[in-house]
């Protein structure tokens, strides 16, 4: 009952994972999402630090659980900082079946993934321009009816929509406040 109450995904790496503080995070989120659909030429940075991949499974989930749509997410961190860890994490929140096995598209370079709320998840790694990008759709992918979630992010600006919320992938715990 309490799983239920709470929310819970199974993946092979981190089994059952029960949400505890999500409501509090919700609220958060939940306000930055709203203010990005009013404001349709605004962008918000958030810089979640998590102490481990388990952590940033279920921040991840937790956010998938208040999107419902037309948000677009772009992740930027090092190679190995979770990425597509947060992705898979996001893909429970938003209702992706758990036998889906959702990894990096660096090759594919975009995977789609049905829902809840359907996921289109972005690799840019391997684009060596930015007018690469035509080639796999992207504009497309802007419709509204899914939540795009962009890795490498960073690499083009010049391909940021016009409401994103940047997500920076740090790592161990909070920096100190000045």
């Amino acid at each position: 009952a309490k799983a239920a109450e709470h929310g819970s995904h199974e993946t092979p790496e981190t089994g059952p994972i029960q949400l505890r503080h999500a409501p509090c995070l919700r609220r958060d989120i939940g306000r930055t999402l709203r203010g990005m659909s009013r404001d349709p030429r605004s962008d918000a940075v958030w810089e979640p630090h998590t102490t481990d991949r388990r952590a940033t499974y279920r921040l991840a989930e937790a956010l998938g659980r208040v999107c419902d749509g037309g948000e677009v997410l772009g992740l930027v961190g090092s190679l190995g900082m979770g990425k597509t860890c947060f992705v898979q994490g996001l893909a429970a929140g938003l209702g992706v079946p758990a036998d889906a096995y959702v990894n990096s598209p660096t090759f594919a370079l975009v995977n789609h993934h049905p829902g809840r709320v359907p996921l289109h998840h972005v690799d840019l790694y391997r684009l060596e321009d930015p007018d690469e990008a035509v080639f796999i759709g992207y504009e497309d992918l802007f419709d509204g009816s899914a939540v795009v979630a962009i890795e490498w992010f960073e690499r083009f600006p010049e391909l940021w929509p016009r409401a994103s919320l940047r997500i920076d992938l740090a790592e161990g715990p909070l920096p100190a406040d000045p």
